[in-house]
């Protein structure tokens, strides 16, 4: 597994587990609205969800699918509509323990926690996969999309709000990439498909109906809004669109597609919007859990697990975690040469597409900086050094940085780290405060970690002092660690100065 992707793992464990959430002073609120929409925060990105879902279903129906696998499931909303208006044997895979620990809980449907360009199943192990606000946060775009060919048997459902319709576009979008935990690094275009999936039925199109402000209040004013929501246009041709999504069929489309679509549509109303999924899962006698049969992600060989289970073939070790069986090989690492390998596979009389291929996974590379692990952090802006909205940073003449603010609570950020916690008892700082109209302020260091990715005042330490224009020496101590996940890794500070409008001259950042 890719450093990038251990960090997605670990934000969305954090994203997705209730108690760790309360731990870091938060509300535990579903990603999916599994108590209906409406019932909670209300968002017209909902309304976007609904189109693809109709959409989905309408699709199922048309190709009449037998199986169905949700890629990213998150808490298994969609493998649970699927699985109640169409498709019995349906199921969902997510990248995180607790987002399928979430399904299992929820709507007792079958999951499993598995990376998505290395996918556990035989090839066609399902009728329709589909792949929705995904691919766009993934270090191996290509690798997944071929993983998702690889075991769609009839049709292929991919989804992205960030997808675009042409290179130009793309350029744009790439270059304003930021680093973030769950980043929208991978810009997927609508030409994409077409490298990728030359033998397919493509269709490539825009959700492109206007999203309500406000919740509908009314059942006719909800008919309205979703009508709109679901209109779909072809994505290159269409005007201002919320989405992209990409359909392509292993053969052609079948005729009957979009016939019987307002059935469709209103059946997803029905289930998404005048009820709670989770109560009614809850309310109803257990069924059966369907999970095909499991590979072995490096070998291919097949495998069951029971709390705890080595590859016979290859003796790779595979665990279950929460109840879930865990298919990601966290300290596995990633092949040099596996995407070639596939694509050679894949392509084998089309040198020029392979290179087509390999060449879009190298634009769409983000590359991480290594984590510093020098104990005296360099202080310049080229080393990493990030600031708050409302500050700005420069460096000085002789040594150190320059971190100004007219606002409150001036704040500067490391570049990535890598240290274990628990070889550490603090920080030393070493700065000048000017400026403030205070005579007691404090510094304020916050401690983010691979297992808590977040910066949480309980992670955070102070240490006061008298408002002076000299320069002073700090020594900042650690949070309880018992905070923290086991072995835990230091991978950023955060430093506030001061809490109020100030120039501070940072002089010094040392890890103690």
């Amino acid at each position: 597994m890719d450093r990038y992707s251990l960090r997605t793992r670990k934000w969305l464990d954090l994203r997705f587990d209730p108690e760790l959430v309360e731990l870091v002073g938060h509300q535990y609120e579903p990603y999916q609205p599994v108590h209906g929409i409406g019932a909670g925060a209300w968002t017209p990105g909902f309304f976007m969800m609904a189109g693809r879902w109709a959409w989905l279903i309408e699709i199922l129906r048309a190709s009449n699918a037998t199986s169905f696998l949700d890629v990213g499931g998150a808490e298994g909303y969609v493998a649970q509509m699927v699985r109640k208006l169409h498709v019995e044997e349906s199921c969902s895979t997510d990248l995180s323990i607790s987002a399928c620990e979430r399904a299992h809980e929820f709507f007792a449907i079958g999951t499993l926690a598995s990376e998505a360009h290395r996918l556990p199943f035989e090839d066609d192990a399902f009728s329709v996969v589909y792949c929705a606000e995904v691919i766009e946060h993934l270090a191996h775009p290509v690798e997944t999309l071929l993983e998702l060919k690889r075991v769609a048997r009839d049709v292929l459902i991919v989804a992205s709000e960030e997808g675009v319709r042409d290179e130009a576009e793309r350029a744009r979008e790439l270059e304003e990439r930021a680093l973030s935990d769950h980043m929208d690094r991978s810009i997927i275009c609508a030409t994409d498909f077409e490298l990728l999936f030359p033998e397919w039925d493509t269709r490539v199109f825009g959700l492109c109906g206007q999203l309500p402000a406000e919740m509908p209040q009314s059942s006719k004013e909800l008919s309205e809004a979703l009508t709109s929501a679901l209109r779909l246009d072809d994505f290159r041709e269409a005007g201002e669109a919320t989405g992209m999504i990409a359909v392509l069929f292993r053969d052609r489309s079948p005729d009957s597609l979009g016939k019987s679509f307002e059935g469709s549509a209103r059946d997803v109303i029905n289930f998404a919007f005048e009820h709670s999924a989770v109560e009614e899962a809850q309310s109803r006698a257990p069924g059966g859990v369907f999970l095909p049969a499991r590979l072995c992600i490096k070998c291919g060989a097949k495998i069951e697990l029971l709390k705890s289970s080595t590859c016979a073939a290859c003796g790779v070790e595979y665990s279950e975690q929460l109840n879930v069986e865990d298919f990601v090989l966290q300290s596995e690492p990633e092949a040099e040469d596996g995407l070639a390998k596939r694509l050679q596979e894949e392509f084998p009389d089309a040198p020029e597409r392979v290179e087509a291929c390999a060449n879009l996974q190298k634009l769409l590379d983000y590359p991480l900086m290594p984590g510093l692990s020098t104990r005296s952090l360099p202080l310049t802006i080229e080393a990493g050094w990030t600031v708050g909205e409302t500050c700005q940073l420069s460096e000085l003449n002789e040594e150190g940085l320059l971190l100004e603010s007219e606002e409150h609570d001036p704040c500067m950020f490391s570049p990535e780290l890598y240290f274990e916690l628990a070889s550490l008892r603090g920080v030393r700082v070493r700065l000048a405060v000017r400026g403030l109209s205070e005579n007691d302020e404090a510094v304020q260091i916050f401690y983010r970690t691979l297992n808590r990715p977040l910066w949480w005042e309980r992670a955070s330490m102070v240490v006061p002092y008298r408002t002076t224009d000299s320069v002073m020496e700090l020594e900042v101590g650690l949070p309880d660690l018992a905070l923290f996940g086991e072995d835990d890794i230091l991978t950023g500070l955060r430093v506030d100065p001061s809490h109020h409008a100030s120039r501070s001259e940072i002089l010094s950042v040392e890890l103690i």
